[in-house]
């Protein structure tokens, strides 16, 4: 039997009143836990966080630093807007600081692998 993914889920909000509106992003991630026979390690909510700011925030560190000891091996979120916005070039360097630590994302529709070639920027892992 293949050794289960360790991973951290992520929920996030613009603000703290659609706090009230995440099941669906509960769903998708156990939905997402479930197809891809993962283990969840823990469980972010970024409650009034801006798709802009989330890897500002200490819970983006720590997933780096979990990254690279070792610990976790992706994140899963119900789309790939939910935890990080690329919305101009200066913001891809994320991109790479994830690429870097070997993190998977994965979302509903899709495994993103940033080192693979075949997932060069969105794509399905093969």
């Amino acid at each position: 039997m293949r050794k289960k993914e360790k991973v951290i889920s992520i929920i996030r909000t613009t603000t703290k009143t659609e706090y009230l509106s995440v099941d669906h992003q509960y769903k998708d991630i156990d939905g997402i836990l479930l197809n891809y026979n993962l283990e969840e390690t823990k469980s972010i909510a970024l409650i009034g966080v801006q798709d802009t700011a989330v890897h500002r925030t200490p819970e983006f560190k720590e997933i780096i630093q979990l990254s690279r000891g070792k610990k976790i091996d992706g994140i899963v979120t119900s789309g790939i807007d939910i935890f990080i916005k690329i919305n101009n070039l200066n913001r891809s360097a994320i991109l790479q600081e994830l690429a870097d630590t070997n993190l998977k994302i994965f979302t509903p529709d899709e495994v993103i692998n940033l080192n693979s070639e075949s997932d060069y920027l969105f794509g399905t892992e093969n």
